[in-house]
């Protein structure tokens, strides 16, 4: 597989509710091909955090698939849960502390 970084980053300067169905809607569908989101995002003690993420699971270890039946939910109105491939986890984070996206893409 090849990596292909695509450089367009998306700027959050302004948080209207607008922008930010927006950007959700920007970045479920950066999820939802399969690529891997970089999220920048500002934590709720106030850190700068950068987050390359996936909620493929082709991605993500069999071992951290969510099990059948459970309660298991990738995002809300306010919040995306996704894997953390670096920190190889499950991370949330709230779309409104949203700095900056960008996403990697793979093609065989």
């Amino acid at each position: 597989m090849k990596l292909h970084k695509l450089h367009l980053k998306t700027a959050v300067p302004e948080k209207s509710s607008t922008l930010i169905k927006i950007m959700i809607n920007e970045m479920k569908h950066i999820l939802g091909r399969g690529d891997i989101l970089i999220v920048e995002f500002t934590k709720k003690n106030g850190e700068k955090r950068k987050m390359k993420c996936t909620t493929s699971l082709d991605r993500i270890p069999e071992s951290e698939h969510p099990q059948e039946g459970s309660t298991f939910t990738y995002n809300t109105e306010e919040t995306l849960r996704v894997y953390d491939i670096e920190k190889e986890g499950w991370r949330s984070f709230r779309v409104d502390s949203v700095d900056a996206i960008s996403s990697e893409l793979f093609t065989g």
